[in-house]
């Protein structure tokens, strides 16, 4: 009797646990942490100026006599503007981003004409604008240090002018010109506060030869004809710079929570 009854209570313990179990609270898992935000990430504005220089020559198309018409010449001076940007990915200290920039410059230079041409003719290549569109790829060994290389697409106004001092009074005859080209560099980036940064940077940019007075023979100007730059002007680029950038939220300027 007494195995009867302890056989009918295990029974009846089995029967009603699960109806007990139900009744008990259910323990949730703790939340998943939120993502960790890399102050990095999002987009900015800047500014940035510094010094660039150099080199342009410019060539005939060989109707007219040798194609070297001038040997390499210096062009330098300053450049200043603005920048904009935006960094998408930062995880493992591995930053991705892009940025342009639109910059004045007074980067400038002569070279007189090689023989036998008229050495008394002064070639003038004068930067006005330019701006660049690239890519950065960046590592941050320190969360508040950047380092980056760059590299893209290059675009310039470029006014050529040549004076021929044999002429009573001298005479210059100019084009100016949208070049494109292409550039690379690298540079490091620090955070100095939240969403503030200061950068410093070095562009080289390579903009080819492009043809001035593209036709084949001579420019007729008073004091003798000058031979066309038809083989093209070269000119080149290296940027060295220091900036300020301010980050800021683009969802919270469209409004979004």
């Amino acid at each position: 009797m007494k195995k009867l009854l302890l056989s009918s209570a295990a029974i009846l313990a089995l029967a009603i646990a699960p109806a007990l179990a139900a009744d008990l609270p259910i323990k949730m898992p703790p939340p998943a942490p939120p993502p960790v935000s890399s102050p990095w990430v999002g987009c900015y504005v800047g500014i940035a100026g510094g010094y660039a220089w150099g080199e342009s020559n410019a060539k005939s198309d060989g109707t007219t006599g040798p194609i070297e018409i001038t040997g390499n010449y210096e062009v330098s001076g300053g450049i200043v503007g603005g920048t904009t940007g935006c960094n998408i990915f930062h995880a493992g200290g591995w930053l991705l981003g892009v940025e342009s920039d639109l910059s004045w410059t007074d980067k400038q230079g002569s070279g007189f004409d090689l023989p036998p041409y008229n050495t008394a003719t002064s070639n003038t290549t004068d930067e006005q604008w330019l701006s660049t569109e690239r890519v950065r790829i960046g590592y941050t060994p320190d969360p508040n240090w950047l380092l980056y290389a760059t590299g893209g697409f290059a675009l310039a106004e470029v006014k050529y002018s040549i004076t021929n001092a044999a002429a009573i009074v001298g005479t210059t005859v100019s084009e100016t010109h949208t070049v494109d080209g292409w550039t690379a560099g690298a540079g490091v980036e620090w955070m100095i506060a939240p969403g503030w940064s200061v950068k410093a940077e070095y562009l080289y940019v390579n903009f080819g030869s492009t043809p001035f007075f593209n036709f084949s023979g001579l420019i007729p100007v008073t004091g003798g004809p000058i031979a066309n730059r038809n083989g093209g002007v070269f000119l080149d680029d290296n940027i060295i710079r220091v900036g300020v950038n301010l980050k800021f939220n683009v969802f919270s300027l469209l409004g979004s929570p």
